[in-house]
């Protein structure tokens, strides 16, 4: 019976039922129930991000779902990099924990999500929105992206850039800036790209 309910949705009336259960539980979510999902929600997060995420699939080393586990060996270590506040460049600088096999799109979540920690998901930034900027020294800056003219192609998949990729040291400041369009990303988002089903290769 369990099985049924949360599974199979199959009549008009069982899915009536699932909303009408939700609706029921709205306010005890609200009220009761969300806060400490919330911090549960959060606790599995933290927990996954301490290993390897597969940006495509999903799969994580430290997944909780046997389905959704990465079983091989993958050679990784954690870096911390320096954030500047992307609202604020005069506020100190924060402190994050990344892999250097994290693609950049997933570093930029983990900035935002130890940024905007306190804030309500609705009113943060979006990284979608967003370019990484690695600034190194003697005001040299470099804007790191999944995909760009130095993304290695091996047959017809590519493979997403990481942070090794760009050979990040630990301790390096990023920032959030404005998202640019450049040529590449012109011509790449006219074209449909075949992208690597897994973002782990050899190193």
């Amino acid at each position: 019976m369990y099985f049924v309910f949360v599974f199979r949705t199959e009549s008009v009336a069982e899915k009536m039922l699932t909303n009408w259960f939700t609706f029921l539980l709205y306010k005890f979510l609200k009220e009761c129930a969300g806060e400490p999902l919330f911090s549960l929600f959060c606790a599995i997060k933290q927990q996954m991000e301490k290993g390897p995420i597969d940006s495509i699939t999903g799969e994580a080393r430290y997944s909780l779902s046997e389905d959704k586990l990465i079983r091989q060996q993958i050679d990784y270590k954690t870096l911390v990099v320096n954030c500047i506040h992307p609202e604020n460049e005069k506020s100190p600088e924060i402190q994050v924990k990344v892999l250097n096999c994290d693609t950049i799109s997933q570093v930029k979540e983990k900035i935002l999500d130890a940024i905007y920690k306190n804030v309500p998901y609705s009113h943060r930034l979006k990284a979608s929105d967003m370019d990484l900027e690695w600034r190194q020294g003697r005001g040299q800056r470099t804007i790191l992206q999944d995909e760009d003219i130095t993304t290695k192609i091996e047959g017809d998949w590519k493979r997403l850039n990481m942070l090794f990729h760009y050979q990040v040291p630990d301790n390096a400041v990023m920032a959030l800036v404005p998202k640019q369009v450049t040529a590449y990303n012109s011509v790449n988002n006219s074209t449909v790209s075949r992208t690597s089903a897994s973002k782990y290769g050899e190193h």
